[in-house]
């Protein structure tokens, strides 16, 4: 993958005069013998990615969280936290459908988020108070878009206590469709909180996913010799 990724980041469009092809050209095949290890993380910044109109370059941008995707280190989690997503209540999907943000964002969620289950918990969490403080408020809600991600400026989404009393009652359900009972429960719940300790708390989730993500594995080899 690295080095696909490498030699897909060395095609990236040069601002020279069109005179200068040839040695561009030459240069690239040069880079691509003796580099083929690099990742596009030494051609690319994510600011580039992000806003890039070039096909190649959101190719390239795809090809990097295929490469994240597979990354041992998370690869399990991935697919042991979207593989729980089939099992989230109705009403959580009555939100979706009702609330063209949520939507996109619980979309963005599923097709270009890659990495630990722990962050991915943290994005569903938050994304999920936004949308109850959003139908709470008919629209308006905490300006933690405009604050740092803190642990204060989530809690600061509803208004008082009663409106988050009001979101963990949701909030649980979901956790109890999971499974999630005893300290991971109590983990997923302080996620999003300063009472989240990363150190503590992370492994358990982590560890949880990772399981669901083999057994998912298993099901579906079972299901292909079937």
């Amino acid at each position: 993958m690295r080095v696909v990724t490498a030699y897909f980041s060395k095609l990236k469009p040069q601002q020279n005069n069109s005179d200068d092809n040839n040695d561009n050209e030459n240069t690239n095949n040069n880079n691509n013998n003796n580099n083929s290890e690099e990742t596009t993380e030494n051609y690319f910044t994510k600011e580039e990615l992000r806003a890039s109109s070039d096909p190649l370059s959101f190719l390239v941008h795809d090809l990097c969280h295929l490469e994240k995707f597979v990354d041992p280190n998370h690869y399990l989690e991935q697919i042991g936290f979207h593989s729980q997503c089939d099992f989230l209540p109705a009403f959580f999907w009555e939100y979706v459908n009702s609330d063209e943000t949520f939507k996109e964002d619980i979309d963005y969620m599923m097709a270009d988020m890659n990495g630990s289950s722990v962050f991915a918990v943290s994005y569903f969490k938050h994304k999920f108070m936004e949308a109850c403080a959003r139908r709470k408020y008919k629209g308006e809600i905490g300006e933690t878009e405009k604050s740092e991600k803190s642990a204060k400026s989530y809690q600061a989404i509803f208004k008082d206590q009663k409106d988050r009393d009001e979101f963990y009652v949701l909030y649980q359900q979901i956790l109890s469709c999971w499974g999630l009972e005893g300290d991971l429960r109590e983990a997923t719940m302080k996620i999003c909180t300063e009472m989240f300790d990363h150190e503590l708390h992370s492994p358990l989730i982590r560890t949880y996913f990772r399981e669901k993500g083999i057994a998912k594995m298993v099901r579906e080899r079972k299901a292909l010799e079937n």
